[in-house]
């Protein structure tokens, strides 16, 4: 179970999140909708995101955890300029507030963008993304909602290209449903499919060790696990020493049984 930060629970004028250390107060009470509100400037128009610790059941769901912003300016720096987004089929797993996803729809133009999150937290999700309008270059945002122990949505991308995702791994018990989900959708698109997938150490007590656990059957399951140079971000004050990125792909096309696998579980 994810703790809080006794720091998010100051208050500040400051909602826009122009680095990690914005995460140290809530931002701007929105009377309207009753949560709290924050501001991603670094897209035109910037998004606007809500959040609400009071009703996270103290497992973190409703509000922005570092990685997530990490990620996202990953996406915005690097992934986005570099074109490996463009044209590609982009599934957001463990979407959360949307950050990510909506990032993705504004600094490339990708074939689609679909966020999944649980049934739980979907319409916070969903909340989100109708607060923010689909840019003029950009794609909009489909939020799905998914349970990753019932089979995959229809109405999510038969074949992703690029897979993304942000403080999913902290807790160990979710380790092997999570491996089953990605390396299912990985391996409908085995010659192109990658995911991005960030982790903070400090997020909770151990995660370190956790990080270490899923990084090991992940090898195991069959993915080639790089991990990612973050000291771009680190100078923008988007990253840390405890948050971590790791690219992964198939380490081979799946096997004929494995595609029986696949099929079984679509």
């Amino acid at each position: 179970m994810k703790a809080f930060f006794f720091f998010k629970m100051s208050y500040t004028e400051q909602a826009e999140l122009t680095d990690l250390r914005a995460l140290c107060a809530m931002g701007v009470y929105d009377y309207t909708h009753t949560m709290w509100s924050r501001v991603w400037p670094f897209t035109s128009p910037p998004l606007r995101l809500l959040e609400d610790p009071s009703r996270s059941n103290n497992d973190g769901g409703y509000i922005l955890w570092p990685p997530a912003l990490a990620l996202a300016k990953y996406v915005e720096v690097v992934l986005g300029p570099l074109g490996r987004l463009e044209g590609r089929h982009v599934l957001v797993l463990g979407a959360g507030c949307g950050l990510v996803s909506l990032v993705c729809s504004h600094v490339s133009l990708c074939a689609s963008v679909t966020a999944c999150e649980h049934p739980a937290i979907f319409p916070w999700l969903s909340q989100n993304m109708s607060l923010n309008p689909t840019p003029e270059k950009g794609r909009k945002v489909q939020a799905v909602p998914w349970d990753w122990n019932d089979r995959p949505p229809l109405t999510i991308p038969s074949r992703p290209d690029v897979l993304l995702a942000a403080d999913v791994t902290y807790n160990p018990k979710y380790h092997d449903v999570f491996l089953l989900t990605i390396v299912t959708l990985m391996q409908r698109n085995p010659y192109e499919s990658v995911m991005y997938l960030f982790h903070d150490d400090a997020s909770i007590p151990g995660n370190a060790r956790h990080r270490t656990i899923f990084l090991t059957k992940a090898r195991q399951a069959g993915l080639d696990v790089s991990k990612i140079d973050l000291e771009n971000l680190v100078a923008l004050r988007f990253s840390e020493e405890s948050i971590h990125g790791y690219e992964l792909k198939l380490m081979k096309p799946p096997k004929k049984e494995e595609e029986e696998t696949v099929k079984a579980f679509s």
